[in-house]
Parts: structure tokens; sequence; C-alpha cells
């Protein structure tokens, strides 16, 4: 979908330790629209996954995952799983763009 595609583009680019890497988890058993972060031996999904992405990326990224983090879990699972239900209404469908060579150097298959 558009977010998806958009989003991890975004990460790309802004992955200034080059420590992000990528997969769809079509055949992984989480829920359609969910996000898994494995960081080490803990693995974290939806909000908690969004969290971990945004404070790793240092600056106003931090920022913005330390304000998320600070909403209570419940609450930002919720939130997360309303747009990722959503996102095909929300944001399109129509974008299919090729990744870069280097993009797609950090897309891992499970």
């Amino acid at each position: 979908c558009v977010l998806c595609n958009r989003t991890v583009r975004l990460l790309h680019e802004n992955d200034a330790k080059d420590i992000l890497r990528f997969s769809v988890l079509n055949d992984s058993g989480l829920p359609e629209g969910s996000i898994m972060v494995v960081d080490g031996q803990e693995v974290l999904t939806d909000s908690s996954g969004v969290v971990r992405i945004l404070r790793s990326m240092g600056g106003s990224w931090r920022l913005a995952g330390e304000i998320i983090a600070a909403f209570p879990l419940s609450l930002r699972d919720l939130v997360y799983r309303m747009i990722a239900r959503n996102r095909r209404h929300l944001f399109g469908t129509k974008e299919c763009v090729v990744p870069s060579a280097e993009l797609q150097s950090k897309i891992i298959r499970l």
C-alpha cells in the first residue's frame, strides 16, 4: 500500500546509522498491516515497533518516539490498528515503486 511503501522509503532515507532492514510479513502469522521490529533478542510489534524505530533514528525522530511512548500502550496500539485497518482507504493503493538497488539490499526474505 502507499503508506507502507512511503514509510519504508522514508525510513531508508533517514537511516543514518544503517541499522534498519525491511521485509514483507505476509507469511509471518501477524495480522495484516502489522510491523515487526527485531532488536537483538527482543521482538516488538505495532506501536512498540514504531516507537523503537523512531528512537533509533535519533534527532527529531527520537523526540517523536518519546512523545508517542508517553501514551498508554493500549491507546497507542488502538490507534495503530485503526490506521493499519484503514490504510488503503486513507492513503490509497495505486503506488508501485521499484526499490533502488540500495534499498533492495536492505530487504530480507523471511
